[in-house]
């Protein structure tokens, strides 16, 4: 994956890039991801703009909100399309 992301401001964009493997279980998905990007910050004792590398481990599980007992506790009738969450 090679993406340019803005930030929340939209003052820039940065590529950031690495592997994302997403992977269907039984009753969620699975997202493993490795993703590096560089950085540009502000030294706060000279104010000099510098690059930094950042580095980034994600793994994380995503369920179906039928599959959560309080979702058909809620409203049954959600239980034909669902989101994940």
């Amino acid at each position: 994956m090679d993406e340019q992301i803005g930030l929340l401001d939209s003052s820039r964009k940065d590529l950031v890039s690495g592997e994302v493997r997403l992977l269907k279980t039984t009753r969620s998905i699975w997202v493993s991801a490795t993703l590096e990007s560089d950085v540009v910050n502000q030294c706060d004792r000279c104010l000099a703009p510098f690059s930094q590398t950042v580095h980034m481990d994600i793994e994380e599980e995503y369920f179906l909100l039928s599959t959560l007992p309080q979702a058909t506790e809620r409203n049954p009738k959600t239980l034909t399309k669902t989101p994940f969450i």
